[in-house]
């Protein structure tokens, strides 16, 4: 019911002209530029289902579904997507989102005509002029000399560490807010509304000064963790590598 009644409402992208307040609070965590949200994907555990059991079964051995979401400075939820099965990589399930969709087809419509705006995610998400992540190990450049790794890189992937952190801390927001979410005990489609209803109140809860901030999660909170040798970022635009070369510079 909560979810059906406010649903998108509570957790819609942010308008164009809020972009500079957004981005400049984010920028105070660590002084990484532009970033308008922080992307990750989060295991809630569930009962095993009755089908498709091997699905849900996580790389730490019990049953959950993801939620990937995008967040706010202050916690809220900008975007969700619920459902999935653990064995979808975060790339791909982003790339099946309609905020991918809509985002590719018309980047300006959520980051501005400017291209000062991006969001920021770990290594298992590709690379775009507006999905920024962190310079693989692999990219490390050694100096002249060949012995240290290039400092700008490491000083760029660490603050956007420092930047992207916030949306790991909301997951253990939702936690502590819903019990509920900590073990679910209901079939997939009904805890799919669950976990949609708890990140609509816990939006609710933020705009009305209800925080977590002080509070640290009582049960583990699992993020993704991706494995595979496959590089998300093997086939990313141009524009993509070049604006991610040119923040790392300007650090």
């Amino acid at each position: 019911m909560i979810a059906e009644k406010f649903g998108r409402s509570q957790y819609a992208w942010p308008n164009v002209a809020s972009l500079p307040d957004i981005a400049a609070k984010f920028e105070q965590r660590a002084g990484f530029p532009g970033v308008v949200g922080s992307i990750d994907g989060c295991h809630i555990p569930i009962n095993a289902p009755r089908k498709n059991q091997r699905d849900f079964l996580n790389y730490k051995r019990f049953h959950s579904i993801l939620l990937l979401a995008i967040v706010l400075p202050d916690r809220r939820f900008s975007n969700i997507l619920v459902g999935f099965p653990v064995s979808s990589r975060d790339s791909y399930i982003l790339q099946r989102s309609d905020w991918f969709r809509q985002t590719i087809s018309s980047p300006e419509s959520k980051f501005s005509n400017s291209g000062d705006y991006h969001i920021v995610g770990d290594s298992a998400f590709p690379l775009y002029p507006w999905l920024l992540v962190p310079f693989k190990s692999s990219g490390l450049n050694r100096n002249s000399s060949g012995s240290n790794p290039n400092r700008q890189i490491i000083k760029y992937n660490k603050k956007l560490s420092q930047t992207r952190i916030v949306v790991e801390h909301t997951f253990g927001d939702i936690i502590n807010r819903f019990r509920c979410c900590s073990n679910i005990y209901a079939s997939v489609e009904k805890a799919v509304k669950i976990i949609t209803a708890s990140c609509v109140i816990h939006n609710l809860c933020i705009e009305n000064g209800d925080l977590c901030y002080d509070k640290a999660p009582s049960i583990n909170v699992y993020t993704r963790v991706d494995n595979s040798r496959s590089d998300p970022s093997r086939n990313s635009p141009a524009t993509g590598f070049e604006k991610r070369n040119l923040i790392c510079s300007q650090l």
